[in-house]
């Protein structure tokens, strides 16, 4: 008797000891996110989408390549100058690195971002863009076996900042 409640708990430990080495941050994965956009320009909600491809190691490094393409409320509106400044959207394409321990990613990354915006002074509507360097910090929990919830900060040339959540489905 002793043997076998002796070999059930090893049983028991060792199938809780390997319970989890899922792979939870490998595949590709399709999501959205809400959050704020705050920094030296207009500031105001911001939401989008995002997908994504990673790998997962053995080793729980995890690579990977993700975009994010979005719009927000942010704008200024000059009373003086009859003038008003609002973005119209903005994307960013990064790569990202990061160590997984159990259902938890903990995520950096860096790329390209892109923002395009409307400027209308005295009645003339006019396009502007800007190009920049986007840098990424960002925490996963694995939710399901297909889901995540995600946080993250985004920022595009330390001046503007987008803090957001999500969803991520990965298939």
């Amino acid at each position: 008797m002793k043997l076998l409640l002796t070999t059930a708990a090893i049983l028991a430990a060792s199938a809780t000891a390997c319970a989890d080495d899922t792979k939870h941050f490998d595949g590709g994965f399709l999501g959205g996110e809400v959050g704020y956009l705050s920094g030296d320009d207009p500031t105001g909600t911001y939401y989008g989408g995002m997908a994504g491809l990673r790998k997962q190691t053995d080793d729980n490094l995890v690579f990977g390549l993700e975009g994010a393409v979005g719009t927000t409320s942010a704008g200024y509106v000059f009373d003086e100058a009859d003038s008003e400044d609002f973005y119209k959207s903005q994307w960013s394409a990064l790569a990202t690195m990061g160590f997984a321990s159990g259902r938890n990613l903990f995520t950096v990354g860096a790329g390209y971002a892109h923002a395009s915006s409307s400027y209308v002074y005295s009645g003339v509507e006019e396009d502007a863009s800007y190009n920049a360097v986007a840098g990424m910090v960002g925490y996963e929990r694995a939710i399901g076996d297909h889901l995540s919830l995600r946080a993250r900060v985004v920022t595009y040339k330390f001046d503007n900042y987008i803090t957001s959540i999500g969803l991520a489905f990965r298939f």
